[in-house]
C-alpha cells in the first residue's frame, strides 16, 4: 500500500469523524437551546403562581378574620349568658342613641377578634378613646331605667 493513500484515507476517515461529532454536538446544542426555553418558560409560570397563591394567601386571611367576626358576633349573640346578651343590646343601644357610631362598634368588635382581648366592648370603646367612662354611665343608667330598673351592664 502507498503511503499517500493510507495518509489520504486516514484523513478522509478524520473528516467523516469531525462532521459526525459536529452534527451530533449542534444537535445537543438545539437540545440544550430548547430545554432552556422551556425552563425559562416555566420559572415565569412560577412567578406568575407564585404571585397568585400571595393574593389567594391575603384573601383567605380576610376570608379567615369575617369568619372568626362572624363566629364571635354568633356567640355573643347565641350563646353567651344572659347579662352577655344584655350587654350586646346596650350596645345596639348606644349605636341608636348616637352614643357611638355603628363603624365604631364594628371597630371594637374587629379589634376585640384580632387581638384576642378579653376586655368587654364597653371596656374597649373607653380604653380606644371611643366613649368617655361618664357618657358610658349615664348612658347606662337611661338604658337600666329603659329596662324596668336593671342597668343591663355592670358597673366600673
Amino acid at each position: 500500500m502507498d503511503p499517500l493513500f493510507v495518509l489520504l484515507a486516514s484523513l478522509s476517515a478524520v473528516a467523516v469523524i469531525f462532521m459526525l461529532f459536529r452534527r451530533r454536538t449542534q444537535s445537543f446544542q438545539q437540545i440544550i437551546n430548547k430545554l432552556e426555553r422551556q425552563n425559562a418558560q416555566l420559572n415565569l409560570q412560577l412567578s406568575r403562581l407564585s404571585d397568585e397563591e400571595g393574593r389567594l394567601n391575603d384573601s383567605l386571611d380576610a376570608l379567615d378574620s369575617q369568619i372568626k367576626m362572624a363566629a364571635l358576633q354568633a356567640t355573643e349573640h347565641l350563646d353567651a349568658p344572659e347579662e352577655q346578651k344584655a350587654g350586646m343590646r346596650f350596645l345596639d343601644y348606644l349605636v341608636h342613641r348616637g352614643g357611638i357610631t355603628s363603624d365604631q362598634l364594628k371597630k371594637v368588635e374587629r379589634y376585640k377578634v384580632q387581638t384576642g382581648s378579653p376586655m368587654s366592648a364597653e371596656e374597649l370603646l373607653i380604653v380606644l378613646d371611643m366613649l368617655s367612662r361618664e357618657k358610658l354611665q349615664s348612658m347606662k343608667d337611661a338604658f337600666g331605667r329603659l329596662s324596668d330598673g336593671s342597668s343591663g351592664a355592670e358597673k366600673y
